[in-house]
């Protein structure tokens, strides 16, 4: 039972995890998209 436990709270951590990273990837991103738009008047998407 303390096996199944920890491996719940294995997989709960990785998944917190994954998803802060996909916020994260998110957010500078949007941060970065935005910021050469408004340096360079056009919007580059990728390079």
């Amino acid at each position: 039972m303390a096996i199944e436990k920890k491996e719940w709270i294995r997989t709960l951590k990785f998944t917190l995890f994954s998803i802060s990273a996909g916020v994260i990837q998110f957010a500078s991103f949007a941060l970065l998209n935005g910021l050469l738009v408004l340096l360079n008047g056009f919007q580059i998407s990728y390079l």
